[in-house]
């Protein structure tokens, strides 16, 4: 499991007459940053120390001592509950120096000479500039860092990386994923990073995918997710003007589906749900016209490795949006559209910093005329870890399936040759990663 879905017990080991310090459990979602550092001053000037910011919480302060001190939480090694939580999963930014998670950074801000981290919780910036005066990185004030300029490029990419990573995720996910990394401009869907197959998304005239009166089931897996504001709607997959997308909102998650900038309707339709979208999060989102009246909706949310929880259900109620939609040929993931950011109707392209990968899809048009997963099959394709998503049982029934970033950069190959014209547009090669294992 990742390191936010567990709590982490902390022994504070023993004093040198073998009296037990005590133990703390700390929610790994609580935590926003661990610091070591030397403590200077006071009763124990010189001792090491270990800060564990928390987000909802007054910080842990623990110090190194052999005895207990009145009025101080004290731990026998504090060097040792470092390595405990980066074992865990935490990512480290400075060697023996920082820890964090890529869900606990807000924003990064940087160029060739400064990057600033804001991190949740109270801590706010972290600063790192380039210095042409040191030969190791050195703590310069109160969460500020030199770097030695020789290395800073390098050590700036590298934390780019790794902090928008989901290191913890290994083996859950595939190999590769594709971030996004330039937010589309106000009123202009094609100025942002998104993935575009240009042809394929119509059988014999029949629209395959993101047509609301048809039966289609689409699943991907979030590979690091910059969890954004409240105030944009993200579009994860369209055709055309056919959008479904996401917004945080009220400590939940508002599902929506439209059909705005499409020149015969502007149509909006949303679910409300308490479950957060998280990094790691593996979604299928299934339309079914199967049966008799409106499509229903249903979409799934898990873990990989787990069983998926059913956040939305709706038997009929986004049929007032199905008269004015138009998808085409094309088929989008993490597009925004054409509205000003202010519109109910606008979406973002997917969040810059986030990641995509495993990118299934199901049509009644498609392999068996086949568009919705069985119980047993859903079950497995969200408990599918270690597993090749081509080995699962229901692979050939796919109508479209993309591992996301194993390809030769800008491509993007449909390898059940469907869609067809795939490409990742306004990105570079940098944005086609590795998920590098942990240990």
């Amino acid at each position: 499991m990742a390191f936010t879905d567990l709590f982490h017990e902390i022994d504070l080991g023993t004093t040198t007459s073998d009296v037990a310090l005590g133990n703390m459990r700390i929610s790994g979602k609580n935590i926003s940053f661990v610091k070591k550092f030397t403590q200077k001053g006071g009763l124990l000037n010189g001792a090491p120390a270990l800060q564990i910011a928390l987000i909802n919480d007054v910080d842990k302060f623990i110090y190194q001592a052999d005895q207990r001190v009145t009025g101080m939480t004290v731990a026998a090694d504090v060097g040792a509950i470092y390595t405990q939580l980066y074992a865990a999963g935490m990512t480290e930014v400075v060697t023996g120096q920082i820890l964090t998670l890529p869900s606990s950074i807000a924003e990064l801000d940087y160029d060739n000479t400064k990057m600033r981290v804001n991190v949740i919780g109270d801590a706010g910036w972290f600063t790192f500039d380039s210095d042409s005066q040191v030969t190791a990185i050195e703590e310069t004030g109160d969460h500020k860092w030199a770097v030695p300029a020789t290395s800073f490029i390098a050590f700036r990419d590298s934390s780019l990386t790794s902090l928008t990573t989901p290191e913890q995720q290994a083996g859950e996910q595939a190999d590769h994923f594709i971030v996004w990394s330039v937010e589309k401009t106000q009123a202009d869907r094609d100025s942002g990073s998104y993935i575009q197959f240009t042809g394929g998304n119509k059988n014999q005239g029949n629209d395959c995918l993101m047509n609301f009166v048809k039966t289609w089931s689409l699943g991907i897996t979030l590979a690091g997710f910059a969890k954004p504001g409240q105030s944009l709607c993200y579009s994860l997959f369209n055709s055309d003007y056919n959008y479904i997308g996401y917004k945080n909102y009220q400590s939940g998650t508002r599902w929506q589906y439209s059909t705005s900038g499409n020149a015969t309707g502007n149509y909006t339709f949303y679910w409300q749900t308490y479950r957060e979208v998280q990094d790691g999060d593996r979604l299928l989102i299934v339309n079914d016209a199967s049966g008799q009246g409106s499509p229903a909706v249903s979409i799934y949310i898990g873990r990989p490795g787990f069983a998926p929880h059913l956040v939305v259900y709706d038997s009929n109620s986004h049929s007032s949006i199905t008269g004015g939609q138009g998808p085409n040929e094309t088929f989008s993931i993490g597009q925004g559209n054409d509205q000003p950011y202010n519109y109910t109707s606008s979406f973002m392209n997917w969040p810059i910093y986030s990641g995509l990968n495993n990118f299934i899809a199901l049509s009644e048009y498609g392999p068996s005329n086949k568009g919705l997963l069985t119980e047993l099959e859903r079950t497995e394709y969200f408990e599918c870890n270690a597993t090749a998503f081509t080995s699962l049982s229901f692979y050939n029934d796919l109508f479209a399936y993309a591992e996301l970033g194993a390809d030769t950069y800008p491509n993007v190959v449909d390898a059940k040759g469907n869609l067809t014209g795939g490409e990742f547009h306004n990105g570079s090669a940098t944005d086609f990663r590795n998920i590098k294992p942990v240990g």
